[in-house]
């Protein structure tokens, strides 16, 4: 995320979407290295970065913890990642509120990654305040999910409060089941304060560790939960649920449970000294936007650490023979915690180190050398648009047009969204001398993005090709006007 920061500062990335709402300006941004990232008043609350992991496991755990969900709230939209993982299962409705329609607006770049979660039948989408929702609604849910954003946000304070837990309660069917997100942008104590108040609120609780040090997942109910091992393991063998868990490396059982850090009994010892959060004290209103560059995440994952504890006991076998369950019991045993984490993100540098070869090689007059990385690249993360982006610029710098075409598509395969991709492919044509092709690419993007210098550029380059000067200053003007610098 520091990388596409410092891009967005060069103004190197791509402004797919910009409103001022009512309540929040929002922008959605894609950096050439794939990521879109969703702004709400310049900080970033979605991304396909790290965020896929809370994003992903905010709508799976809960739902593999209820026996039989038929109806969900998601409190939030960001991405819509989440909302694409509840609608996974089989559900009757889903009800997602989200106090800005920007913010509904902006998440529709993400449609390629959250299984176009906006056009889901079963959806409502409900334009208010989580919290005011969650009070006077006239219904109940199997499933509630809060994931707003940070606490120290002016009045996100409220959603981590006794008041609103209980709310969410009453809100809850029979043996319906609770998550909400924490970050640890704050002090250890008001984390912990956050811990305590949800764990006395509900009889089952579990604490899960999506990204260590920054995202914790709390799930809680008034019913025994448990995990079931065949319903996980034919998630995982499903080709799109298993591709969403696995591509935050999550492949196994196994995987899953090493997120698992600490149970109610841990939770309410770990955090026995921290005060209750109430509406009253708004302890979280206060403190925590002191620690937002005051960063004492190291101290807290060292004051967790002797209370983490992956308990397998919440495992269910239903199909599986004593053999089998005393097998994966003893493999959970063994799990070091996030493990899982720990892989996926060696895999990831491995990814990283690969590009970083890929393009010295290029750089270095070898793009033999560089095609064969990139290739290796692709056989770790098939779906890395700047591999396919970048292999495509070393074909065509050796005039091999069919393989960089090919290179480009690819990118728009993965996500229609691509404007680097666009833009590599309009090139590619001009440079073969095909500016009916060029303008076809553009034309295509201008149907949902129309506010792109380069675009224009090309557009009136393409025009020009084909001597046709008004057009071509038209687009010129067009792209000056967009970007006056450009």
């Amino acid at each position: 995320r520091i990388g596409d920061l410092s891009e967005a500062e060069k103004k190197a990335n791509k402004i797919l979407f910009f409103k001022e709402g009512t309540h929040t300006t929002v922008t959605t941004e894609l950096s050439v290295s794939g990521n879109i990232f969703l702004r709400v008043n310049g900080k970033t609350d979605a991304s396909l970065a790290m965020d896929m992991r809370t994003q992903l496991l905010s709508g799976y755990l809960p739902m593999f913890l209820h026996e039989n969900p038929e109806s969900v709230l998601v409190i939030g939209q960001g991405s819509g990642i989440t909302l694409g993982a509840v609608e996974q299962f089989p559900i009757k409705s889903v009800d997602l509120v989200e106090i800005s329609s920007a913010v509904i607006e902006g998440s529709r770049y993400f449609d390629p990654f959250n299984h176009n979660a906006l056009s889901d039948d079963r959806l409502k989408i409900i334009l208010a305040d989580g919290r005011n929702h969650v009070a006077l609604a006239d219904r109940k849910y199997d499933v509630i999910i809060s994931e707003p954003s940070n606490p120290w946000i002016s009045g996100v304070g409220a959603l981590f409060t006794d008041n609103f837990f209980k709310l969410m309660k009453k809100r809850l069917n029979p043996s319906g089941v609770a998550c909400i997100w924490v970050h640890t942008n704050m002090s250890p104590m008001s984390f912990k304060s956050v811990a305590r108040t949800f764990s006395e609120n509900f009889e089952k609780v579990t604490m899960w560790e999506s990204i260590v040090g920054d995202d914790y997942l709390l799930i809680g109910s008034d019913s025994e939960y448990k995990l079931s091992y065949s319903e996980v393991h034919e998630v995982l063998s499903d080709e799109i649920r298993g591709k969403d868990l696995y591509r935050i490396g999550i492949s196994t059982v196994r995987d899953l449970m090493s997120l698992l850090i600490m149970n109610r009994e841990g939770l309410l010892r770990f955090s026995k000294e921290a005060p209750i959060h109430t509406d009253d004290n708004s302890l979280l209103e206060f403190n925590a936007p002191q620690y937002i560059y005051k960063d004492e995440r190291d101290v807290l994952v060292r004051q967790l650490t002797p209370f983490v504890k992956i308990d397998g006991s919440l495992l269910e076998f239903d199909q599986l023979s004593e053999l089998n369950r005393l097998s994966v019991l003893k493999e959970i045993k063994a799990t070091e915690r996030s493990e899982s984490q720990v892989s996926e993100i060696k895999r990831r540098n491995k990814i990283d180190g690969f590009l970083d070869q890929a393009k010295e090689a290029y750089e270095g007059g070898d793009a033999g050398l560089a095609i064969e990385i990139y290739g290796k690249t692709l056989k770790q993360d098939p779906e890395n648009v700047l591999a396919w982006l970048n292999m495509g610029n070393v074909f065509k710098g050796m005039k091999r047009f069919g393989a960089a075409e090919i290179a480009y598509k690819r990118t728009l395969e993965i996500n229609p969204f691509y404007l680097y991709g666009n833009i590599a492919l309009a090139q590619l044509y001009l440079v073969s001398k095909a500016p009916d092709k060029a303008l076809d690419v553009l034309r295509s993007v201008r149907k949902w993005h129309s506010g792109d210098s380069e675009v224009s550029l090309y557009m009136g380059l393409a025009f020009a090709f084909q001597k046709n000067a008004d057009l071509a200053i038209k687009e010129f003007q067009n792209a000056i006007r967009i970007d006056p610098e450009f």
